[in-house]
């Protein structure tokens, strides 16, 4: 349990950078997913599972009053739940990567209502914070912003950890029920996910002006998955 919560807490404090604070991009899948796995002892399949989520998520941009899926939650959770349900089952990895990107999606939804929720809360602090400023009690405004980054980062943990908590029990039950065979087919899913993604980073490539830094980073993160 102590581990579970220092996930969380650690995985709650990524999330927050993907639009509420900080914005220095360690939110994203491919540094949030390997932060986490280092975490756990496992770097290297947190930067498995972050490099899958990157390429699925890669299009999703929080903008404006635009919602998305909650992908780096999501990323998180099934990066956690991934790394524990393989400690037991070191033949199923890749059924519990299936497992993981599946779940993560279904969370990444669950995730997005959260956020809508989240906005009528920043609508109610917002109003308060321009009431403090009419009345010229400009020094309450700095507390009621720190109030609502609480209260964000108190939700993205009761999300995280009750997501890790479902997803070990899922995960478990049916690594359980399942037929081994379907470890065999599973495989497949990373060849779809990083088809679909090369794809899209190649859509990406083409639509760009900065046509060699961003291959120079794609050949530069496949040198360091390799390595």
């Amino acid at each position: 349990m102590p581990e579970l919560i220092a996930i969380s807490i650690i995985g709650a404090v990524l999330v927050i950078d993907t639009s509420i604070a900080f914005q220095f991009l360690i939110s994203q899948p491919i540094i949030a997913c390997t932060i986490t796995g280092w975490f756990l002892n496992d770097p290297m399949l947190g930067l498995e599972f972050g490099l899958l989520f990157q390429l699925i998520w890669m299009a999703d941009i929080p903008a404006g009053a635009y919602i998305i899926p909650a992908g780096n939650m999501a990323s998180i959770i099934s990066t956690v739940v991934g790394i524990k349900l393989l400690n037991n089952n070191q033949e199923a990895l890749s059924l519990i990567i299936l497992i993981c990107v599946v779940y993560g999606l279904i969370i990444a939804y669950v995730g997005a209502l959260a956020v809508k929720i989240n906005r009528g809360w920043n609508i109610f602090f917002f109003d308060e914070a321009l009431k403090s400023a009419e009345k010229g009690h400009l020094g309450s405004i700095s507390l009621i912003n720190f109030t609502a980054l609480f209260i964000q980062f108190i939700v993205l943990f009761i999300l995280i950890i009750t997501g890790i908590f479902a997803g070990e029990k899922l995960g478990a039950v049916l690594l359980e029920k399942l037929p081994a065979v379907w470890n065999y087919y599973a495989r497949y899913i990373e060849y779809g996910i990083f088809g679909l993604g090369t794809g899209l980073t190649i859509t990406m490539y083409k639509t760009t002006s900065k046509k060699y830094m961003l291959a120079a980073i794609v050949i530069g993160g496949i040198l360091v998955f390799a390595l």
